[in-house]
């Protein structure tokens, strides 16, 4: 993107002379208006920012003179940014509570795994499930209940931070 201005720029510099450059006063100038706080309600109404100043339609002698230089503009308006809350809540893989048992649970997820690893690889598998593809399948449901179950403790130990006092597994000494 940065290229290709700067290829605008040459083509512009090309093309032109600097005597046929001209001031723009950043009053009239409608990039200038999103700068200076105009919120979207005012910027409807804004002539310039769809038309371009008045002048512009006008002979050159009505141009603004080039004198170099210029009326104090405004001051750029800096507003402190609204802090945004981003909650991001995992989609879980399935729905346990739709198993009859939790060997159906578990047998139905590695085949999920299965499936995801054949898809990203050439060597794909299609014989029975192996025992290690049913402990992966295990082992993601055990991080999955304790993310749920015990997620103030997880987040402890993810930023290195002391448990809380009164966490259950505090005992336990767990980690990650």
């Amino acid at each position: 993107m940065e290229n290709i201005r700067l290829n605008r720029v040459t083509e512009i510099q090309t093309y032109t002379t600097p005597t046929q450059w001209m001031h723009y006063p950043g009053v009239d100038n409608p990039a200038d208006h999103l700068s200076r706080g105009v919120n979207a309600n005012q910027l409807k109404g804004l002539d310039t920012r769809w038309r371009g100043p008045a002048w512009l339609t006008k002979g050159v002698e009505s141009w603004p003179c080039d004198t170099g230089y210029t009326k104090q503009s405004p001051f750029e308006e800096r507003k402190t940014p609204h802090p945004v809350l981003h909650i991001q809540t995992p989609a879980p893989l399935l729905d346990p509570s739709r198993y009859s048992s939790y060997w159906m649970l578990l047998h139905v997820t590695a085949w999920i795994f299965r499936f995801i690893c054949n898809i990203r690889r050439a060597h794909r598998s299609s014989d029975e499930l192996r025992a290690s593809e049913l402990t992966q399948a295990r082992l993601h449901w055990i991080k999955t209940v304790q993310g749920e179950c015990f997620w103030v403790q997880h987040d402890a130990l993810q930023r290195n931070a002391d448990l809380p006092r009164e966490s259950k597994i505090t005992r336990s000494n767990p980690f990650l």
